[in-house]
C-alpha cells in the first residue's frame, strides 16, 4: 500500500487502513458482534472513524475507547464527542500532520508487519532484573489500588 492522504484512498483502502488500526493496534480481545459493529461504522462513515483513530493516536491509545463505548452502549455519545472534537480549531490545526503520521505508521505496518517474536529466557530474566532494581519495584496495596483506579473509565 502507498502512503497518501486518507481521502485519496478508495473506499476499500480506507476500510483496510481502519481495519488494520482496529486489529493490529487494538489491545483488547473483541467479540464478533463488536467486530461487526466496527465494520458497520466504517462502512457508514469512514471519515468519522478515521477521526476516532486520529484522536486515539494523538493520545497514544488504540481502539480501546471505541470498544468500551460499544460494550457500554455509549457509542452515540462517544461518536458525538469525536464529532465535537473534530470541529475544534486545535484539531483542525493538527489534523493534516496527525493524519500524515497516522497513515505513515499504518501503511508501514501493513507493508511490513512486525512478527510476534517471544522474548528469550535470558531477555525475560534481564527485564525482571532491571525492573526489580527500580526504586518503586515493591508492590504495595496502595500501588495496586492506584493502578486499578488508572484503569477505570470515569464518566464526566
Amino acid at each position: 500500500m502507498e502512503i497518501k492522504k486518507f481521502n485519496e484512498y478508495s473506499k476499500n483502502e480506507q476500510s483496510e487502513l481502519l481495519m488494520h488500526w482496529w486489529y493490529y493496534y487494538g489491545k483488547m480481545t473483541i467479540t464478533l458482534a463488536e467486530q461487526d459493529k466496527f465494520m458497520e461504522l466504517v462502512e457508514q462513515d469512514p471519515n468519522l472513524i478515521k477521526n476516532v483513530a486520529l484522536i486515539a493516536y494523538a493520545r497514544g491509545e488504540a481502539s480501546q475507547g471505541l470498544v468500551q463505548a460499544i460494550r457500554k452502549s455509549q457509542l452515540e455519545g462517544f461518536l458525538d464527542n469525536v464529532r465535537e472534537i473534530s470541529t475544534t480549531l486545535e484539531f483542525e490545526d493538527y489534523e493534516e500532520e496527525l493524519e500524515s503520521e497516522f497513515i505513515k505508521e499504518m501503511v508501514g505496518t501493513i507493508n511490513k508487519p512486525e512478527p510476534n517474536v517471544p522474548m528469550s529466557e535470558e531477555q525475560i530474566l534481564e527485564t525482571l532484573r532491571q525492573l526489580s532494581q527500580q526504586d518503586d519495584a515493591v508492590l504495595t496495596s496502595d500501588k495496586v489500588i492506584g493502578i486499578y483506579k488508572e484503569c477505570l473509565i470515569l464518566k464526566d
